[in-house]
């Protein structure tokens, strides 16, 4: 696991790139006032492509990175992570389909192809650690140690979060599309905040008149969620006992946290402008807009757009 220091000098100047590209973008988008240009409207279903190519591209840099500072070999790591990028690509494609049991089938195939980039980044062998969730069971995680035969429990904060907030709003539990779907669905109506659905880590809820691209779409932030798993590796080693000794995993929780306060941050800038979360250099909403049109019920006229 990398020390702070390693940390501190791979992490900071890639996301100091990373935010001085996006704040750019977001002002010169403000200043130029190009709304409906940069609104994401209806993505065209090529777009997928892009996803596959970025998510693959995104995996091989940060093994490799890892790899080059951790003195491995940084083609041997990159490219393992890429092909776990694939993996994940195609059980990402699979869950995106109206079939019955298929999300959940793509939801495991993106598991293993992540519990790939997590292995890599770690030094380990690339099935060494399988991480597989154990809801709509338990919303809990299990590992299962190829190596040594053994198997481990984990907790993670968001899914508790995403499990009140439903039982709050008094959202219905379904049981069918939740085995469908492996993972915890309720059936909500329109909030208070004019939304047809949302995603708290892997626990989603939408409205069930809605189309079913719709469910696609917070399912596809369920897999975003579950490809942040090897975030983990980046938990400081001074602070590790929380996943060794209370079992429970921050790693993922704090990566989809500063996704989503990025989103905020690029929405404080545009002054909050309606729809400003609808924007392309909203990377989490782009990726799920798009895999959506692989859904068979998906039409452009049927996304979502508040009025």
């Amino acid at each position: 696991m990398m020390t702070i220091e390693k940390l501190v000098k791979t992490i900071i100047p890639t996301l100091g790139i990373v935010l001085t590209t996006s704040l750019t973008a977001n002002a010169q988008s403000h200043n130029d006032d190009v709304d409906e240009d940069t609104l994401i409207v209806a993505p065209d279903p090529a777009g997928r492509a892009a996803v596959l190519g970025i998510n693959m591209g995104i995996n091989g840099l940060v093994c490799g990175i890892t790899a080059a500072v951790e003195e491995r070999n940084i083609l041997h790591d990159a490219g393992k992570c890429m092909a776990g990028g694939a993996i994940q690509y195609a059980g990402m494609e699979m869950a995106m389909h109206d079939a019955p049991v298929l999300p959940g089938i793509g939801l495991r195939v993106v598991e293993t192809g992540t519990s790939i980039v997590e292995n890599t980044l770690a030094g380990r062998e690339p099935f060494e650690y399988l991480h597989y969730s154990l809801a709509p069971v338990f919303p809990g995680l299990l590992q299962i140690d190829t190596k040594n035969q053994e198997l481990d429990f984990y907790w993670n904060i968001m899914p508790w979060v995403g499990l009140t907030y439903n039982a709050a709003e008094g959202n219905d539990f379904d049981i069918l599309q939740s085995l469908s779907y492996q993972i915890y669905v309720f059936d909500a109506k329109k909030d208070d905040f004019g939304r047809v659905g949302a995603t708290f880590g892997n626990i989603m809820n939408y409205n069930h008149d809605k189309p079913n691209n719709v469910a696609a779409h917070e399912f596809a932030h369920v897999l975003q969620y579950t490809r942040m798993r090897p975030a983990q590796q980046l938990i400081p080693q001074q602070v590790d006992f929380v996943e060794k000794i209370l079992h429970l995993r921050l790693g993922e929780d704090i990566a989809a946290y500063s996704f989503w306060a990025a989103k905020d941050i690029g929405c404080i800038a545009r002054d909050w402008e309606p729809l400003c979360e609808r924007r392309w250099w909203n990377l989490l909403e782009a990726e799920a807009y798009t895999m959506e049109t692989a859904n068979e019920q998906y039409k452009p006229e049927t996304l979502r757009r508040k009025k």
